[in-house]
């Protein structure tokens, strides 16, 4: 199995995109905030719709799964179950070169794409 650039190469949180801080409560309030609303309680739906889209599991969180978006682009979702003492948690990473094919615009839309993918394999019937 060849390993591709992307498996090697380092992640990045969103707020390290060029004018991440500036995007970062859109990004939140369109992408994170509902994916840990959808995948919060049930951190193993996260893994079983990540499977369908040819995710890859990381060893992050509760459940961790990396989504290939475009060839050199990838996408992490995170999520850490909530319990009594603290509520459900979540992140989204990226590759550290995904800004040399995505402006941060186009990161978020992509994020939002690839979050609607899993919400829809996740909760479907079969």
């Amino acid at each position: 199995a060849k390993e591709s650039i992307v498996e090697r190469e380092e992640v990045i949180g969103f707020n390290q995109l060029p004018s991440g801080s500036f995007y970062n409560p859109s990004f939140s309030q369109r992408v994170v905030k509902p994916f840990i609303n959808l995948f919060g309680k049930e951190p193993e739906k996260l893994k079983l719709a990540a499977d369908k889209l040819g995710g890859v599991d990381i060893p992050f969180g509760d459940v961790g799964v990396r989504i290939s978006f475009l060839p050199r682009v990838s996408i992490s979702f995170i999520i850490w179950k909530g319990d009594t003492e603290f509520p459900p948690n979540g992140k989204i990473l990226f590759n550290s070169s995904i800004s040399s094919y995505l402006s941060t615009e186009g990161i978020v839309i992509a994020s939002e794409m690839v979050f609607n993918e899993l919400k829809k394999r996740a909760f479907r019937k079969r």
